[in-house]
């Protein structure tokens, strides 16, 4: 899937292929910076977590994004909350979106979507690369740069940038780079 091939040098190495690193890849590509998304997982990855954008979320995509196109969307389309099944007695608690996403512009529904497909839709929208089944291996600060070694196609690549964010989700163990945030390459 890989959108373009590594470079030597990016302005923003963002880890991980999800909401949070396409929406800085959105964002920092929008002004002008060179960004390069890097993903683990061969992509659309399959992502377990919810397809449920609450309206909150549907207007962020909306207007930041553009329109949800179908193909991203699963059926029935429209969500009002989730439904929870707990452990504890096996009781089941409801949390309506109306509880919490009030405000004006927002919809007045959710939106069902299929995660992987939406979640890889939204890296495509910047101008950033994409590199998936690449690793984050190492990290090293070089004065006003940050080198980063990166494993892609059975080989170690090493690139230098200014900025790097962790966008990597939930604990891994030692693959782990969100506790990173964002390393600032100047001294």
């Amino acid at each position: 899937m890989s959108k373009g091939k590594i470079e030597s040098r990016y302005d923003v190495v963002i880890v991980g292929s999800g909401p949070a690193g396409a929406s800085t890849a959105m964002a920092l590509t929008g002004k002008g910076l060179k960004t390069i998304i890097v993903e683990k997982a061969k992509l659309p990855r399959y992502k377990m977590c919810s397809g449920a954008l609450s309206p909150t979320s549907v207007k962020f995509v909306l207007d930041h994004f553009g329109p949800i196109p179908n193909y991203v969307v699963s059926l029935p389309s429209e969500t009002i909350g989730a439904r929870v099944y707990t452990a504890i007695n096996g009781k089941i608690v409801d949390f309506p979106f109306s509880l919490t996403d009030k405000g004006p512009g927002l919809p007045g529904i959710g939106m069902s979507i299929k995660r992987p497909e939406f979640d890889h839709w939204l890296c495509t929208c910047s101008d950033a690369e994409i590199i998936d089944e690449c690793r984050f291996k190492d990290i090293e600060r070089k004065k006003s740069d940050i080198k980063m070694v990166l494993h892609h196609q059975g080989e170690d690549k090493i690139i230098s940038g200014s900025y790097l964010v962790g966008a990597d989700g939930p604990f891994q163990g030692q693959e782990r780079l969100s506790h990173l945030i964002l390393i600032e390459g100047s001294e």
